[in-house]
């Protein structure tokens, strides 16, 4: 008899764990682990493992513990399977992962969570192109405005050390009252907007530039979903102007503040 006998009813397989099968294999349990078994060769014999709850582990391992398929004491059939690289940890090489979404046609209204750090559904079209909001889920709106001249002053103000504007939309308007053509230079800078370049010259920093904006005039650029510009750490956007003689000059800006 090719078993061995331990006990009252108690048998055991005839070839061990890791041993090469001769393709009579008895036992039906396995073994509870919570890290991976050593590699085997092909055609040899292995436990089958469990959870430490019982459940059958099936599909092999992510590198670290085993991921496997279970169905819940209430009946569902749970995937327990995640990446290969941990959230805030060094990206490698390998393969993506597809995506799917629900569909949500236009005019529908998706649900809402009941709360921050809920999931939720990535939502697509019927076609499946992904529904996306562009920007920040915090954008900021400011108004600056002066009826003098101004040099070095602060748009967006103290911001701290390690910590960057990033500028999503920006309009600048002189009033139709005025009677000149001002002119005004706005950029990053901890205490002052770049210098203007030399003719023929460039300098980084600047965000906006008009060598005399006409009255009832300005400029726009951004509409506050994609990025336009951001400052380095510490920089505050700053305004530098001339006189906006019996008028007035209005700074509207769109922004975040990022700690990176």
């Amino acid at each position: 008899m090719a078993d061995q006998q331990k006990g009252l009813g108690e048998r055991t397989g005839n070839v061990a764990h890791s041993d090469a099968d001769t393709g009579n294999p008895i036992k039906i349990g396995g073994r509870v682990r919570l890290s991976p078994e050593a590699a085997t060769s092909s055609n040899d014999r292995t436990d089958a493992i469990f959870t430490s709850a019982g459940a059958l582990t099936i599909a092999g391992s992510n590198g670290g513990n085993p991921t496997h398929i279970e169905v819940t004491s209430n009946g569902n059939l749970e995937v327990h399977s995640q990446g290969n690289v941990g959230n805030d940890t060094a990206e490698g090489i390998s393969f993506p992962v597809g995506m799917g979404h629900t569909s949500r046609e236009f005019a529908a209204d998706p649900a809402q969570v009941s709360a921050d750090n809920d999931r939720v559904r990535s939502i697509a079209t019927a076609q499946g192109i992904q529904w996306t909001l562009g920007g920040h889920p915090n954008i900021l709106r400011r108004e600056w405005m002066t009826t003098a001249a101004q040099t070095d002053d602060e748009i967006i103000a103290t911001v701290p050390a390690g910590s960057h504007v990033v500028l999503t939309a920006i309009s600048v308007v002189a009033s139709a009252a005025g009677s000149t053509t001002p002119q005004f230079r706005i950029g990053f800078g901890t205490a002052s907007v770049p210098a203007e370049p030399a003719s023929g010259a460039s300098v980084v920093g600047i965000v906006a530039s008009h060598g005399g904006v006409a009255a009832g005039s300005g400029i726009v650029e951004g509409n506050g979903s994609g990025v336009i510009a951001v400052g380095g750490s510490d920089e505050e956007l700053r305004i530098t102007n001339a006189v906006p003689t019996g008028g007035k000059i209005t700074v509207v800006v769109s922004y975040y503040i990022s700690t990176l």
